[in-house]
């Protein structure tokens, strides 16, 4: 996450990997942005090469997941980020 911070977001490590128990071995964070800043939300973990989503079933423009495999000793560890509307519903939950 202090890799790709931004001082207009906040970013919170959530699912099993944050809690440390057996999941899917997948880093999740959520990148938190203020109203009306979706656009740069969505554009900022571009500038990392993350990558839209690939999926059947995507998350929806207005709260996208982007993806990216980082290396790190050796080990691949695949991260997402959930680009989330700060104290929106979704954050909430």
């Amino acid at each position: 996450m202090a890799e790709i911070k931004h001082p207009d977001f906040e970013f919170l490590h959530f699912g099993s990997s944050s809690f440390k128990v057996a999941g899917k071995g997948i880093i999740d964070i959520s990148l938190l942005y203020q109203p009306g800043a979706l656009e740069l939300a969505i554009k900022h973990p571009d500038d990392f090469d993350f990558l839209k989503q690939h999926s059947h079933k995507p998350f929806p423009d207005t709260s996208p997941r982007k993806d990216i495999a980082v290396i790190y000793l050796g080990e691949t560890f695949q991260v997402h980020v959930h680009v989330i509307e700060k104290n929106s519903i979704e954050h909430h939950k």
